[in-house]
């Protein structure tokens, strides 16, 4: 039988296998519109923040909101290790360590499929369009199971 943490990794496999074959699958059908569906998932993520967790972003400074955010997929979610984040006059970055996702990166991307499926990238723009901010995705940078995502105001 296996131990709690052996189930718990083996949960977090079979999620990773689904969500990877699930961005591929998508990608194939659907192209770069697939990108789209990340918005979805990242708004219902937002919501569950704020209404269950007591999230709250308006009135708050960019850095404070983010850092909850960052707070609450670490210590609520176990997405991974630390989250920070950079806001200077131009844009928002997103640093992520020990990410739960990394696997489904690699997976995406050795199919030829671009990393696009990321629920941290999702949830940071969402919240950030709920504010009325107008961002782009800048650049995405990935090395293992460390990241960072740049959104780009316009």
């Amino acid at each position: 039988m296996a131990t709690m943490e052996q189930k718990k990794a083996s949960r977090l496999r079979l999620t990773n296998y689904i969500l990877a074959a699930l961005g591929d699958g998508l990608w194939k059908v659907m192209g770069e519109s697939a990108v789209g569906l990340t918005t979805t998932f990242g708004k219902s993520i937002l919501s569950v923040m704020e209404k269950e967790m007591g999230l709250e972003l308006a009135g708050e400074s960019v850095e404070d909101w983010a850092a909850e955010i960052g707070r609450l997929l670490v210590d609520e979610f176990d997405v991974g290790t630390e989250f920070r984040v950079e806001v200077s006059d131009d844009s928002v970055s997103v640093y992520a360590e020990g990410c739960m996702f990394a696997q489904v990166y690699e997976a995406l991307e050795a199919a030829g499929v671009p990393a696009y499926i990321c629920p941290v990238r999702a949830i940071y723009g969402a919240a950030l369009r709920q504010l009325g901010e107008k961002v782009r995705l800048g650049a995405v940078e990935r090395d293992g199971d460390k990241c960072s995502m740049t959104f780009v105001y316009f």
